[in-house]
């Protein structure tokens, strides 16, 4: 009897440690097959912000000859920090014309203005902008 309690014991132990075995190997084949997938879902959304970016920085060089609200091309000086361009608006048509001076910010889609954007924008609201000669 006490053989056979003894077997009855070891076996549901093997038993025991058996299902703990294969539910582990479930587990970890459930936890991988997650992290592929969360893998992959992570890749696709690193990749769609690299062509949203991508997309920005071609529009960005491209607005001076697609919109017409820069005027025109040949005064639009790019800089792209903190702001797109500096367009000297009238620059171009001769010296008896006047010019006027705008700061640009390009955006695409629902992109907003960044915190050193938005302080360019403010001090240009607030007319803190000024003029500096410096000869050497």
């Amino acid at each position: 009897m006490d053989s056979f309690l003894l077997g009855i014991l070891i076996g549901i132990i093997l038993s025991a440690v058996a299902s703990f075995l294969l539910y582990r190997l479930i587990l970890f084949r459930r936890i991988r097959r997650w992290k592929e997938t969360e893998l992959q879902k992570e890749i696709e959304k690193a990749l769609e912000r690299q062509r949203s970016v991508v997309k920005g920085k071609i529009s960005e060089q491209l607005v001076p000859f697609l919109s017409d609200e820069l005027g025109t091309p040949s005064d639009a000086r790019f800089i792209g920090d903190p702001v797109d361009y500096v367009v000297f608006d009238g620059l171009s048509r001769g010296d008896d014309q006047k010019v006027s001076v705008k700061f640009v910010e390009v955006k695409t889609s629902g992109s907003k203005l960044n915190d050193r954007e938005s302080r360019v924008r403010d001090a240009v609201i607030d007319k803190r902008v000024e003029w500096k000669e410096i000869r050497v």
